[in-house]
């Protein structure tokens, strides 16, 4: 642990390679990163996007989630046999390439598991030398295969997902990674779905059709899904308090709300967009209801709902979540084709509920020096993201495998 930043000390944001695990330790939180790409409908000259692309509805951007990372690791070498033992985390990276301090480099490096092998015509250096091992860490987890849990009106939840963490005094809490795809999904009476909505370690099927007698065949319980690709939270520290001058000025010459630290190798930059998983708080808002197949919560990441109320003749009613509508995506709710009770096109409603806190990175804060040869953690200014952006369909992607109109997957 660092000098002077111990569990119970005062937290100055000052990182250094030392006291980083110590402050992951403190105020580290599960967080859900996504990757900010320029589209390509973006003008060269004006740089203007289309309002009409399909692609990023007129944002100018998409996103996506990171799938691999280039990892650094500095290792010594115990004995004279020409093996490096690195960390049991970087057992699946792909080495990229190995140098020693006097900047040797060995082409004949091979690695397997989680050691590296200098080659057996290369002469061994001394004991005590160190070397940099560069490698392509893939973030992608894969699941073989598991029995899907039954939730409510298609939804099913994928065992085996949820990363702890309950450190968090009072609180015991597991953040669920995304799902990105699934390989398959059957059934015990063997019929094969493709899921319709991803959305954190839950994903929706619905039933089958029969083409005899166009009527729907029920799902036969348990559902089986095999090879499910997903992608785990990462730990970031978010601080608004205590900052550093320098620190302080970037967020207030780039009005931001908080400062995000990270390690070096994860590379979040400008118009990323960082959710946190660790807590969440309540909103209230007004909707009126679309002629679309769902409609959009003014909220960038809505953790569930509360209550839905509105008025009917005169009558304060409260619908039903599972028996009038359903939460879908990120942000928007869809009105069930039989339901009890449901506002007319064009009526408001009400509705309490609670979101993620979600983040857009206003700006990067170089860090351009090390520390006793290692490279300090990097640090961004973030701004709570507003919620027009959201209506444009920031934390909601669309899946080509989903036909049915109106609604988006949620990666």
């Amino acid at each position: 642990m660092g000098q002077g930043l111990g569990r119970n000390s005062p937290v100055v944001l000052s990182l250094g390679k030392d006291n980083y695990e110590a402050l992951i330790e403190r105020h580290g939180q599960w967080m859900r990163w996504r990757i900010a790409e320029k589209c390509s409908c973006v003008k060269g000259i004006t740089m203007q996007p289309d309002i009409h692309c399909p692609f990023c509805a007129g944002r100018g951007f998409t996103y996506t989630h990171l799938k691999n990372m280039i990892t650094y690791s500095v290792v010594m070498l115990y004995d004279g046999k020409g093996i490096l033992n690195l960390d049991e985390s970087l057992k699946s990276a792909e080495l990229l390439e190995l140098y020693d301090m006097q900047g040797n480099r060995y082409e004949n490096a091979k690695k397997l598991c989680n050691y590296i092998y200098l080659g057996e015509d290369t002469k061994y250096p001394t004991k005590g030398t160190y070397f940099t091992a560069v490698m392509r860490k893939n973030i992608v987890q894969r699941l073989e295969s598991a029995v899907a849990e039954k939730n409510n009106m298609g939804y099913y939840t994928v065992p085996g997902l949820l990363n702890k963490r309950n450190n968090i005094e009072g609180i015991y809490y597991e953040a669920p990674s995304d799902i990105i795809s699934i390989g398959k999904i059957t059934d015990a009476a063997g019929i094969e779905y493709k899921a319709t909505e991803f959305r954190l370690n839950q994903f929706r099927i619905e039933p089958t059709i029969d083409p005899e007698t166009e009527e729907e065949i029920p799902i036969t319980e348990p559902v089986t899904v095999e090879n499910v690709e997903n992608i785990p939270p990462f730990i970031f520290v978010l601080l608004s308090q205590n900052l550093n001058k320098g620190d302080a000025k970037a967020v207030e010459e780039s009005n931001g709300d908080a400062v995000c630290s990270f390690p070096y190798e994860c590379d979040v930059s400008n118009d990323d967009i960082l959710t946190v998983l660790a807590g969440s708080y309540t909103q209230k808002d007004v909707i009126c209801r679309s002629q679309l197949v769902t409609d959009t919560i003014g909220a960038d990441f809505v953790y569930d709902i509360v209550s839905v109320k509105g008025i009917i003749d005169g009558e304060e009613v409260e619908y039903k979540q599972g028996t009038d509508y359903i939460l879908v995506g990120t942000n928007k709710i869809k009105w069930l084709e039989n339901a009890e009770i449901s506002p007319d096109i064009g009526e408001a409603y009400s509705i309490t509920y609670h979101i993620m806190p979600t983040y857009r990175v206003v700006k990067q804060i170089p860090q351009i020096r090390t520390s006793e040869n290692q490279r300090l953690p990097k640090k961004v200014v973030v701004k709570l993201f507003s919620a027009y952006a959201e209506k444009a369909g920031v934390n909601v992607q669309k899946n080509n495998e989903i036909t049915k109109k109106g609604i988006n997957s949620s990666y």
